[in-house]
């Protein structure tokens, strides 16, 4: 009985719904100058932080833009990355 319900549930919806719904998927993108500002706020806090403390939003594109943001950081020495043992864990520290 509750198998011929559910089916017949789903038949009125799908009656229901015989036109197409209209969506619309958007990606969010996300900069490396945003991913820098964010960064840098992150380390106002707290002066050093865990590297991966710093990918809070979990996409490929987030992850790609906060890395560049953080190539970019080290390059103009804005912040440092220390590392004590072999596959140990990576900080991010502020250095100005």
């Amino acid at each position: 009985e509750i198998l011929i319900g559910l089916v017949g549930s789903e038949m009125c919806i799908r009656d229901r719904y015989k036109e197409p719904i209209e969506t619309r998927i958007t990606k969010k993108e996300i900069s490396v100058q945003d991913r820098m500002i964010w960064i840098r706020d992150v380390l106002k806090e707290k002066k050093r932080c865990p590297f991966e403390d710093l990918f809070d939003i979990v996409s490929r594109e987030s992850c790609i833009a906060t890395f560049l943001a953080i190539l970019e950081m080290c390059k103009q020495k804005e912040i440092g990355l220390e590392q004590q043992d072999r596959f140990g864990a990576i900080w991010v520290e502020r250095i100005v």
